[in-house]
């Protein structure tokens, strides 16, 4: 059997122990965070466009600069079989590739990480949607200073972006998809 087959039946195996739980299931919204704090804002997987973390949660709550009433709402409509509209790029992923299985959306790759993401998807599925969650994967940008130019980012989180965009206008990315 080659990685190629080991692989594509380990994913299998993960999005089977996903839809257990529900079809939008993922473990990125409780187990992944990424804060930048020069903006206040959080998300939890590179998708979707990250959120205000509000001022107010925080008063009361620190660890909602994980657990924000947004991602709360969203872990519950995943609970619940429901498509929380962040997680779009993954559902576009998933419908056009519904009937082969050797196309898996970021739903299951990230919950196949063996440190962050496989451990707990059992766990973190028998959590209620409102827990404050402690999470396995923390990511903190202190501010937007960084010499990269990743086209995936955006210029208020890389300096070198907002330089680039100051300088010859707004980027234009092609959305095509490429299948390696």
């Amino acid at each position: 059997m080659t990685i190629y087959e080991n692989l594509q039946e380990r994913l299998i195996k993960i999005h089977s122990e996903l839809d257990k739980v529900s079809p939008t299931y993922c473990v990125a919204k409780w187990q992944q965070v990424t804060i930048h704090l020069a903006t206040g804002q959080t998300h939890s997987c590179h998708h979707p466009v990250p959120h205000k973390i509000p001022l107010s949660e925080i008063a009361t709550n620190p660890s909602a600069l994980h657990n924000t009433w947004h991602k709360k709402h969203s872990r519950k409509q995943m609970l619940n079989g429901e498509r929380p509209s962040e997680c779009d790029y993954c559902w576009r992923v998933e419908d056009a590739h519904s009937s082969n299985s050797s196309y898996f959306s970021d739903r299951t790759k990230k919950s196949a990480d063996v440190i962050w993401g496989e451990p707990y998807i059992e766990s973190s599925s028998k959590m209620s949607w409102d827990a404050d969650v402690l999470p396995a994967y923390v990511e903190v940008s202190f501010s937007n200073v960084c010499n990269f130019g990743c086209a995936y980012c955006s210029p208020e989180i890389s300096s070198t972006l907002m330089q680039t965009a100051k300088r010859h206008g707004p980027l234009m990315l092609s959305l095509s998809l490429i299948h390696i």
